[in-house]
């Protein structure tokens, strides 16, 4: 199980990446010839032996798998007399008939062993089969049980030869088929016991030829030993990847898309090599919540989310995955996944104001800066890097201009492009909008409202150039003449008109603030 990291287009403002989980399986091929171990097989029996009794085992392995590993075994050559024969499954040979054995005489039998896919042994096995009543072992079989896990020198069980009904001066050996040297029989009483620590995984059993000397003499006689290895749960699960495992995730992710396969291997059997996943430990949780953001499939080891991660809650994730065994003690075996959240650009631009109010002098000359909008983003790189825009100017008469404002796209700032003129227009309504330069935009929008002050810029104008009046001589002191009326177009103090003569005469008065 390989998990597959795929990068975006970087050269794009906001690339992302993703990773994948890619399961490949070998398919076996027949590339290995069935093996015999060992090549010799001797054992000796009686010649009153029952019919059809197995007095001899042969072992092939094929290190293929499937089909390709099942053998089936064949008698080469069995003797003129066709007195043997062998199970095509086991590799167990029989006698098929004992009336025509010959006393001390000795057979040798050829065996191939064919694996599923047609593939011959290499080498062929000899077994050598010797009839004696003289001097023969108590069984042309002995099978003994023993767990992989026993102490050293533990007794396995006994062989026993007899030359003559007598036991004296009998001395036994292993012959053949202890590849790892994992036992030893005692010279004298025949004993198997282990010297070595057994190892399930890499036998499950061992067939051993086994001779016994008789003191002296030439004369020898063999028997074979079956020990069966019983497993224990002595391995803990192997994980596959490499450990800690690196993962990078966009924040999108869907609920329940796989992740990451945690794959791990058992050398035990049975149910002590049967695993199960799960997340032991690690910042899995979301802040404020009890809830698990991650599962993990106890059976595949698919590691996924339950619930949407969020970068900008939490940008990174520790998490611990366990594969335990089954055994009856069960053994576990960590494996630490690193999970970088990657943003994604799902979140808007957001202004510090929705409205901002500011009041501008008309004398303000051009290119002043007037106010800065302000707008974040909370996401990160390029999806949070912001790009402001005038999207709509319009006066106080809801027209559109747009030769009075400009704006920085970078920093923010409204400047004037040209003075303000109160008295022509005395306020606008600017649209301005802050934009992420993720690949898919998100914009935000605020609205500033912008008062243009008085400054005072205009003088009085008489509503007449030129004012005639008449009054009669002789009229008293306070009589009113006529009005004079002037405007001022600038605003409050600034329009606030004094009147006065110039120059000052003694037989008129005006009013300074009626005009009268």
């Amino acid at each position: 199980m390989y998990n597959v990291h795929l990068p975006g287009n970087l050269s794009v403002a906001g690339g992302l990446s993703a990773t994948s989980a890619v399961k490949i399986t070998l398919t076996d091929v027949n590339d290995n010839k069935p093996i015999f171990f060992p090549l010799e097989y001797r054992v000796s029996f009686s010649a009153n032996v029952s019919d059809n009794k197995p007095v001899a085992i042969v072992r092939a392995t094929d290190a293929d798998s499937g089909r390709f590993s099942q053998i089936t075994y064949k008698l080469s050559t069995g003797g003129d007399e066709n007195l043997f024969r062998i199970d095509h499954n086991t590799g167990e040979l029989f006698v098929v008939s004992t009336r025509s054995l010959l006393h001390n005489r000795q057979y040798v039998l050829n065996i191939s062993a064919i694996d599923g896919g047609g593939v011959r042994s290499a080498e062929e096995a000899r077994a050598f089969i010797t009839v004696t009543n003289a001097f023969q072992f108590g069984r042309s079989q002995y099978v003994f049980t023993v767990a992989e896990d026993v102490p050293l020198n533990t007794p396995l069980g006994n062989v026993d030869a007899r030359f003559n009904g007598k036991d004296e001066k009998v001395n036994y050996f292993i012959h053949s088929g202890d590849p790892e040297g994992w036992f030893v029989l005692d010279l004298f009483s025949g004993i198997l016991k282990t010297i070595s620590f057994l190892d399930y995984e890499k036998y499950h059993s061992v067939l051993l030829n086994v001779r016994a000397d008789y003191e002296n003499t030439a004369t020898a006689t063999f028997t074979q030993i079956f020990v069966i290895l019983e497993d224990r749960n002595d391995n803990a699960p192997e994980f596959f990847s490499s450990n800690p495992v690196r993962l990078s995730v966009p924040e999108n992710t869907s609920v329940g898309v796989p992740l990451f396969v945690a794959f791990a291997r058992d050398q035990d059997s049975g149910t002590a090599g049967t695993i199960h996943y799960s997340l032991s430990s690690g910042s899995s949780v979301s802040p404020g919540s009890e809830t698990g953001l991650f599962v993990v499939d106890p059976v595949t080891g698919v590691l996924s989310l339950t619930s949407s991660l969020d970068y900008e809650v939490s940008q990174r994730h520790t998490l611990v995955i366990m594969a335990s065994d089954h055994g009856e003690l069960s053994l576990q075996t960590n494996m630490t996944v690193f999970l970088e959240v990657q943003d994604v650009n799902d979140n808007s631009p957001i202004f510090e104001q929705t409205e901002y109010f500011v009041v501008v002098t008309e004398s303000l000359p051009s290119h002043s800066q007037i106010q800065q909008v302000v707008a974040v983003d909370l996401d990160t790189g390029n999806n949070a890097k912001i790009s402001y825009k005038l999207a709509d100017v319009k006066t106080d008469t809801d027209q559109l201009d747009n030769e009075s404002f400009g704006m920085s796209p970078n920093s923010g700032w409204i400047y004037l492009k040209k003075q303000l003129d109160r008295e022509t227009v005395g306020a606008y309504t600017l649209k301005v909008t802050a934009s992420d330069n993720g690949v898919h935009r998100n914009t935000a929008t605020a609205i500033v409202q912008v008062t243009v002050s008085d400054y005072n810029d205009n003088d009085p104008q008489f509503s007449r150039d030129l004012y005639e009046f008449s009054i009669e001589e002789n009229k008293p002191h306070g009589t009113i003449i006529g009005t004079l009326q002037a405007v001022d177009k600038d605003a409050d103090n600034n329009a606030a008109i004094r009147y006065s003569l110039i120059p000052n005469n003694s037989s008129f008065q005006i009013n300074p603030f009626s005009g009268i």
